[in-house]
Parts: C-alpha cells; sequence; structure tokens
C-alpha cells in the first residue's frame, strides 16, 4: 500500500474504516467456526494485531525520502532490491511500533475475549476470583497479566531499538558503498 497509489486508493479506506470497527465483534463469528478454543482466541489475536501493523506499515513506507527512491531508480534497481534495501530498512521502525500497538491491541481483545468465552487461562481465573470476592487471588491475577503485557511492550520495544539502529546503518552502510544497491561495482 505503502509504494502504490492505486493500491492505497483502493485499500487505505476500507482499512482505515475496519481499524475502528471493535475486534470483540469478531469472536463470535470465530467461536461458532472453530468453538471455544486456541485457534479462535489466536485468529482474534491476528485479527487485532493485523490493522495497526498495516497501517503503521504503510505509513512508514510512504515516509521514505524521495531522494532514496530517485536514488533506486537511477541505480535501476529492481521492485524487489529497492524494497530489500531502501524501502524495508526505512519503514522498520514504523512497522516496529505496529508491531507494539498490534500487540497491544491483541493482548486487549484476547483479554476481553476470554472473559466472553473461555474453559480456562489467567483471565478465568481472574473472573472466578472476583465472583467468589477471593480479592487476593484477584489482584494476583491483575498483577500477573500487568507484567505478561510489560514484558512483551518492552521486549518489542528493545526490537523497535535495536531495528531503527539496523535501518540507520543500513543508511549509511548504502550511502557509502552505493554499489549494495543493485550489486554491480561502480568506478
Amino acid at each position: 500500500l505503502g509504494l502504490s497509489q492505486f493500491w492505497r486508493d483502493v485499500l487505505g479506506p476500507p482499512l482505515n474504516g475496519l481499524f475502528a470497527v471493535p475486534r470483540i465483534i469478531v469472536y463470535p463469528v470465530l467461536l461458532a467456526a472453530f468453538g471455544v478454543t486456541m485457534t479462535s482466541e489466536m485468529w482474534l489475536a491476528v485479527i487485532a494485531a493485523f490493522f495497526p501493523i498495516a497501517i503503521n506499515a504503510t505509513a512508514g513506507t510512504r515516509a521514505v525520502s524521495p531522494v532514496l527512491s530517485k536514488l533506486a531508480t537511477s541505480f535501476s534497481c529492481s521492485t524487489l532490491q529497492a524494497i530489500r534495501k531502501i524501502y524495508l530498512p526505512a519503514a522498520l521502525p514504523a512497522i516496529m511500533v505496529g508491531i507494539r500497538l498490534g500487540f497491544s491491541g491483541a493482548f486487549v481483545t484476547v483479554t476481553g475475549a476470554e472473559i466472553y468465552a473461555s474453559r480456562g487461562g489467567i483471565v478465568q481465573i481472574l473472573s472466578q476470583a472476583y465472583q467468589l470476592q477471593q480479592y487476593p487471588r484477584l489482584f494476583a491475577a491483575v498483577l500477573l497479566l500487568t507484567l505478561i503485557a510489560l514484558a512483551g511492550n518492552v521486549l518489542l520495544l528493545a526490537f523497535e531499538r535495536r531495528a531503527k539502529v539496523a535501518a540507520d546503518w543500513g543508511y549509511r552502510n548504502a550511502a557509502m558503498d552505493s554499489s549494495t544497491l543493485d550489486g554491480r561495482q561502480r568506478p
């Protein structure tokens, strides 16, 4: 979407519109298709994570400097080479932000779905503890869910920072050695 104005015009509005729809409303359909299984929760997580990742990847690709695009064209790079050497390194930090947001959205959505229909798990323990007024157990479940979300976010933040460093290194490397763009040696 980030590279093609046509596909951005065709798929951009539905993608952005569907992003506003609460993903939890898809869960009853997934329950009907897969039952109360881990498969339905995994599909729900994929659906919840897809939109932030796709939107950030599109934005990251569109943010690539036109100078870099012209550089790839002047070196007669194929589309695949331009994606691999120019667009992906440039969009990687935005993609990683999308993955972090996608993780958070998927975590919240699946946690809510487990309250709706679940046969076990931390959320089931939390729900039972609330119903039985077992507050220490309730707080322990909340703390555990918070720690899982925090650990996932910290891990993805570390990957995001690493992606930014790798992208910056890739730009410096490509700037110092322009032959990396198309594989041909330059005089």
